[in-house]
C-alpha cells in the first residue's frame, strides 16, 4: 500500500515537473514574441507618435503576452494547493482585466483617431476655400493675393495627398484662364502668379497623381518660366509658347510638346529618358541640351538651328526631318542610335 502511494506521488511530481518545464518554456516564447512585438511597434513609431496610437495592436498583444507569461512562470512556482489554485485564479482576473483595459483603449484611441481626421478634413476644406477665393482675386493690386492662394493650394497638396488632383486640376484651369495663346500676336512677358503656378505643378509629387491624369497647359503662353529640376510629366503643353523657359534638370515623361515654342530655352541636364516626349514640329532655335538626355523622344519635323547639343546623349531620339542647321555638339555628344531619315537637315552623324 506505502509502495503504490510512493509510486502515485512520484508519478505526480513528475507529471508536475514536466507541466512546469511546459509553462517556463512557454512563458519564454510569450516573452520574446512580446519583446519582438513591441520593437515593431517602437520601430514602426519612431517618426510619429501618431502611428504609435493609430497602429496599436502590436503593442496590446505584446502586453497580453507578457501578462500571460508572468501567469504561466508563476504556475512553476512550488506552493501548496490552496495557494496555486488561487495564484490561477488571480492571474485569469489579472488577464482578463489587462485585456478588458487594452480592448477599452484601443476603442477609445480608436474614436479620438477618427476625430481628429474629421477635424483634420474640416480644416483642409477651409483651407482649400480661402485659397481659392485668394487665386480669384483679380486685378494687379490683388497679385499678393493670388500668390498666397497659389502656395497654398501646393501646401495644401503637401499636406493631404489625395487633394493633389484638385490642387492640380484648379491650377491647370487657372493657367488655362488667365494665359491663353492667341494665334498670330506674340505673347507678353508672363505675369508672377502665372509664373508661378507653372512652377508649383512641376514642383508636385507625380508619384500622386492619380492614373491616367494629364495637366492640360495646351496653347499657353509661359514665356521664361522657370522649372529647374522640375517634373513635367504627364503634361500636355502642345502648342504652347515657352520660350526662353529654364527647365534645366527637368524630368520630361509622357509629355506633349508638339507645335511647342521653346526658343531660347535652357534643358540643361534635362532627362526626357521616362519615355513618351512627344515634340514633333516644335521650335527649339538656339535652345540648350547640353548634358541633356533624350531617350526615346520624338522631335521628327522640329528646328534646332543654333541648338546646342555639347555632351548631350541623344540616345534613340527621333529627328527625321529635323533641322539642325548650325546646332553645336562635342566630340563627347553621343549620337548611337539617334535616328535621321533624308530630310534631316544637317545632322552630322
Amino acid at each position: 500500500m506505502d509502495e503504490d502511494l510512493a509510486r502515485d506521488a512520484l508519478r505526480r511530481r513528475e507529471r508536475d515537473l514536466r507541466n512546469r518545464r511546459r509553462s517556463r518554456r512557454a512563458a519564454l516564447a510569450l516573452v520574446v514574441l512580446a519583446v519582438a512585438g513591441a520593437g515593431w511597434q517602437l520601430a514602426r513609431a519612431v517618426t510619429s507618435w501618431q502611428a504609435l496610437l493609430t497602429r496599436w495592436w502590436p503593442l496590446a498583444a505584446a502586453v497580453v503576452a507578457l501578462v500571460a507569461a508572468g501567469v504561466l512562470w508563476s504556475r512553476t512556482r512550488q506552493r501548496p494547493a490552496a495557494a496555486d489554485n488561487w495564484s490561477r485564479i488571480g492571474g485569469m482576473v489579472t488577464t482578463v482585466t489587462a485585456v478588458g483595459a487594452l480592448v477599452f483603449t484601443a476603442i477609445s484611441l480608436e474614436a479620438t483617431r477618427d476625430q481628429i481626421e474629421v477635424a483634420r478634413q474640416g480644416q483642409i476644406t477651409d483651407r482649400y476655400t480661402r485659397a481659392v477665393d485668394q487665386l480669384g482675386a483679380e486685378g494687379a493690386e490683388n497679385l499678393h493675393r493670388r500668390l498666397g492662394g497659389i502656395y497654398a493650394l501646393e501646401r495644401i497638396a503637401v499636406d493631404s495627398p489625395r487633394d493633389q488632383a484638385t490642387m492640380v486640376e484648379v491650377l491647370s484651369a487657372f493657367l488655362r484662364s488667365t494665359s491663353p495663346r492667341t494665334e498670330g500676336r506674340p505673347c507678353p512677358p508672363t505675369p508672377a502668379d502665372v509664373a508661378a503656378a507653372f512652377a508649383v505643378l512641376t514642383r508636385r509629387d507625380v508619384a500622386r497623381d492619380p492614373e491616367p491624369m494629364v495637366v492640360d497647359l495646351r496653347q499657353l503662353c509661359l514665356r521664361e518660366v522657370r522649372a529647374v529640376d522640375g517634373d513635367l510629366s504627364g503634361m500636355s503643353l502642345i502648342g504652347s509658347d515657352l520660350s526662353s523657359a529654364n527647365l534645366s534638370g527637368a524630368r520630361l515623361g509622357l509629355t506633349g510638346l508638339s507645335g511647342a515654342t521653346l526658343a531660347g530655352a535652357s534643358l540643361y541636364r534635362a532627362d526626357l529618358t521616362a519615355g513618351f516626349v512627344f515634340a514633333e514640329h516644335a521650335d527649339f532655335t538656339g535652345a540648350r541640351f547640353d548634358s541633356a538626355k533624350l531617350g526615346g523622344a520624338d522631335f521628327s519635323g522640329s528646328t534646332f538651328t543654333g541648338a546646342d547639343f555639347e555632351y548631350a546623349d541623344l540616345g534613340h531620339a527621333d529627328f527625321s526631318g529635323a533641322d539642325l542647321s548650325g546646332a553645336e555638339h562635342t566630340a563627347g555628344t553621343k549620337v548611337g542610335g539617334a535616328v535621321k531619315d533624308p530630310a534631316t537637315r544637317n545632322a552630322w552623324w
